[in-house]
């Protein structure tokens, strides 16, 4: 009984290494806004957000554009749902992950001002 107890877990924790793992290798790459919802209504970005983008190092390092704005530093899976950014001047943001595919990325800055608004992006 104990060697079917221990090999359970052994298997749960390599399951939930493994999915982890694959989820960080989705996210690896460069991410360009697609557009974003408000509150149900979907809007294309303007000409000022259409190069906005977020790009996931595998050494765990991300860059991104925000209107023109740059930031880069670190980046971090927390759970399967939730992404830290670092940026350099150790400002964090936690970033929510609502759904990924191997192209799309659909994510929720989890802030006060950004809360209500659904941002998709395109891998390219």
């Amino acid at each position: 009984m104990y060697r079917i107890t221990l090999f359970i877990i052994l298997f749960l924790v390599s399951l939930s290494l493994f999915s982890q793992e694959s989820l960080k290798s989705k996210l690896i790459g460069k991410w360009y806004i697609q557009n974003y919802e408000v509150l149900g209504e979907v809007y294309q970005p303007s000409l000022k957000e259409s190069n906005d983008y977020i790009l996931f190092k595998t050494n765990m390092l991300f860059e991104a554009s925000s209107e023109g704005k740059q930031d880069k530093g670190t980046w971090k899976l927390n759970k399967e749902t939730k992404i830290s950014l670092i940026t350099d001047e150790n400002q964090s943001l936690e970033v929510i992950l609502l759904k990924i595919t191997s192209g799309f990325l659909t994510i929720k800055y989890n802030t006060k001002e950004l809360d209500y608004i659904i941002f998709h992006y395109r891998k390219q």
